[in-house]
């Protein structure tokens, strides 16, 4: 698992759909908990939110592995 900040935005799929969190609390041992705060059709939706909200902007390319999911 990627090295998540508290206050930072991930996503990933939730139930039929795709989800946004955001992490509230990070352990030592890296381990971290996060509340949902969006939910999206897409996980491309998802992943320009989750730029967006982290104030990365607009990404400049979407990763063929994100553009493929459904």
């Amino acid at each position: 698992m990627a090295n998540r900040k508290v206050g930072t935005y991930h996503f990933h799929r939730n139930h039929r759909g795709w989800g946004v969190w955001q992490v509230e609390s990070v352990s030592e041992d890296g381990s971290s908990i996060s509340n949902k705060v969006e939910s999206c059709a897409t996980a491309e939706q998802a992943y320009r939110r989750v730029y967006e909200l982290n104030g990365w902007g607009q990404p400049k390319r979407i990763p063929e592995w994100i553009a493929k999911k459904k």
